[in-house]
């Protein structure tokens, strides 16, 4: 049994001692009580028997009210579970017996509801969103519609019903490669897929503070590890392998540019798509991207290196940019990423491209590894404190060792081989 049952009185002020018994519920430590409404004398209960004592005509009438009760109790309960209620709490059981129907609070309106919220406070005070997140938010939203659609054949779930084992199949299903609708679900990269994990939790732990659901499906849930050492980067020569690479098919060609450019600049994907010609400034002959970012408000302020401004030349023309105003083609942050997977898989690269590694990849290979300076490169990246630049010169600074690891294994090795005579000289 997954409830526990109390029967117990309750005083009734100013009525010669009379006392009313009620029964309280008891689910996963959360208690829900009714009122039997039945009275006696507080001398005449039993507290372990919970039962009315003696064998009088009243006696008798209430203790087999109250074992009707409790049988009545278990039969709605036993009910709830028959019907696959996933979480049976003292509420429902409750409002069974009553025969009070509570309005079920659905997830999909509560989820945006939030949204909506949120988007109100875009640009105002310390709770400001940026309209990239909403526009995550809302992408979050839409994929976990298709996946109780896609997974379990519903257009919405109650919020109390929300267990453990949804927030595992969504995962699994923002990673499996599948077919819905005739429209391919490409493989999702895990960085991605927790992206919007994270913003599911997010209006999840919203709902559990409002008692909306009883038990959190997230207190269990482990996402992977953020270890910031192993963001990932190119090195000199996979950024070498993908520039040298020419593809004929412009789908793919425009994704490589504006990898490349990302590579080159630090720009984030959204703030790629929203550079102007006003973000674009000359000085002593030189030009330079000066921004504020989408995602934190921070000025930026980045020199143009030869690559990026080559590839800024190369679409001063394209016509969708007279439409857009943006400076580079405009592309879905799904299929930048969905292409950069298959120029992965052209270029027989094992690290997975995202949008993100193109920032990374300026952020070590282009300028710390260079020899600029963490204040220079903090300041092009736009970041709001050097502490999160320093996550980059930790990665570096990680290279750097297991490289130098390798290269004394190696000495150390060749050295042995030599005091052992087989060291094979070329």
């Amino acid at each position: 049994m997954n409830y526990k049952l109390l029967y117990y009185l309750k005083k009734n002020r100013g009525k010669g001692g009379k006392a009313t018994i009620y029964l309280r519920i008891t689910v996963d430590g959360i208690r829900r009580e009714i009122s039997t409404k039945r009275q006696i004398n507080a001398k005449e209960w039993d507290c372990n028997g919970m039962r009315v004592r003696g064998n009088t005509e009243f006696a008798r009438e209430i203790n087999f009210f109250l074992e009707n009760f409790r049988l009545k109790i278990g039969q709605e309960y036993n009910n709830l579970y028959c019907t696959g209620t996933s979480h049976i709490s003292a509420s429902l059981i409750k409002n069974a017996v009553t025969g009070k129907k509570k309005k079920k609070n659905m997830f999909l309106p509560f989820f945006d509801e939030q949204i909506k919220l949120k988007a109100k406070n875009i640009g105002k005070g310390e709770k400001e969103y940026a309209e990239g997140t909403i526009r995550h938010y809302r992408t979050a939203y839409n994929k976990f519609a298709d996946f109780l659609q896609y997974e379990y054949d519903l257009h919405d779930i109650p919020i109390e019903e929300l267990k453990y084992n949804h927030i595992e199949d969504f995962q699994t299903y923002l990673l499996l490669t599948a077919e819905l609708k005739n429209k391919p679900l490409h493989k999702m990269v895990y960085g991605t897929a927790k992206g919007y994990l994270k913003k599911l939790k997010t209006i999840v732990n919203i709902a559990f503070k409002r008692n909306l659901i009883n038990k959190n499906p997230f207190a269990e849930f482990k996402f992977e590890s953020d270890d910031d050492s192993k963001r990932t980067f190119l090195t000199i020569d996979e950024l070498q392998i993908i520039e040298s690479k020419e593809f004929k098919n412009d789908r793919i060609g425009i994704i490589k540019d504006l990898f490349i450019f990302a590579c080159y600049t630090g720009l984030s994907y959204s703030d790629i798509f929203k550079l102007s010609e006003k973000e674009i400034v000359s000085e002593n002959g030189k030009k330079k991207i000066v921004l504020f970012r989408t995602k934190t408000g921070v000025r930026s302020v980045i020199p143009l290196l030869p690559k990026a401004l080559e590839i800024l030349n190369k679409y001063s023309s394209y016509p969708e940019n007279l439409y857009t105003g943006s400076l580079l083609p405009q592309r879905s942050n799904s299929k930048f990423n969905e292409y950069l997977h298959e120029i992965q898989q052209i270029c027989g690269l094992s690290k997975e491209l995202t949008t993100h590694v193109g920032r990374h990849t300026f952020a070590t290979t282009v300028t710390l590894t260079k020899g600029i300076s963490m204040e220079s490169v903090s300041k092009m990246l736009g970041h709001k404190s050097i502490r999160t630049t320093q996550i980059y010169a930790k990665v570096v600074d990680i290279k750097v060792e297991n490289e130098m690891e390798a290269m004394i294994n190696r000495l150390q090795n060749e050295s042995s081989a030599a005091d052992t005579g087989t060291l094979c000289l070329n």
